[in-house]
């Protein structure tokens, strides 16, 4: 199984290379609105995945965002779970501050889980039980921490609606606030350090299941909102962090 993460770190690379040989190359088009899009370099990077996962491991199922498999996907086989561009707003007006996720699960749990900060060229990894780390330099667990002394990142859903005022007691107990843009590397932006929790009003397996498995594997949790376990393989809301500043924030949700 070791070999299979080893393979899959390295195709990561390959697809990275993919992406910033076309980073002025690409034509954008929309999804479910206009604020949800989709690149042509999306689709390529994409299909790129599946044909090399195919052509390894024909056995194996497939769950990516742009749906270029179309098959069955059975979530208790052998499951790759990928986003080609977690961050594609980032990517077309930043051209950075973008990833590619990967994620591994046999019989609904995560093995494996990679996010790759393809600018940067950071690689955040983890084998299951095996330590998580930052390029080759080992992560250390979680910081316990005070929710009044803690950064929390959250997504721009946050602000539509009326999720915020659900929350906005717990919310005021933070230090501050960070937005990024980009669900996978915030929440392994919780094994460096650089924020303490994260919140999402709604996300996609594809955009937190390598994650999930990374920042657990440090003493973290990835709960719902309403505190249910998560296998990384729900479209979900959820919270990120320390398992006491979680804990924490529940309470103030009460």
């Amino acid at each position: 199984m070791k070999e299979k993460f080893s393979w899959a770190a390295g195709v990561i690379q390959e697809a990275g290379e993919l992406i910033k040989q076309n980073l002025s190359l690409y034509s954008v088009n929309t999804k479910s609105n206009a604020k949800d899009l989709v690149t042509d370099i999306d689709i390529m990077v994409e299909e790129f995945f599946c044909k090399r996962i195919k052509q390894e491991y024909p056995a194996d199922f497939i769950l990516a965002e742009e749906c270029t498999v179309a098959e069955e996907v059975r979530t208790d086989k052998n499951l790759w779970v990928l986003d080609p561009i977690d961050g594609t707003v980032n990517f077309i007006h930043q051209q950075q501050n973008f990833a590619i996720s990967l994620a591994y699960y046999e019989n609904t749990c995560g093995v494996f889980g990679i996010v790759y900060d393809v600018i940067k060229g950071d690689m955040y990894s983890c084998y299951k039980g095996q330590g998580a780390y930052l390029n080759a330099v080992k992560l250390l667990p979680l910081q316990v921490k005070k929710i009044s002394e803690s950064l929390v990142g959250f997504s721009h859903k946050w602000l539509l609606g009326n999720q915020l005022d659900n929350y906005r007691k717990a919310l005021a107990a933070f230090r501050n606030y960070r937005y990024y843009g980009v669900a996978s590397l915030e929440i392994c932006y919780l094994a460096q350090g650089l924020i303490d929790v994260y919140l999402s009003g709604n996300l996609k397996p594809w955009d937190y299941a390598a994650a999930k498995i990374i920042i657990e594997e440090l003493g973290g949790c990835i709960k719902g909102l309403q505190g249910e376990t998560l296998t990384g393989l729900e479209f979900t809301a959820l919270i990120a962090g320390e398992k006491s500043v979680v804990d924490q924030f529940y309470e103030l949700c009460r």
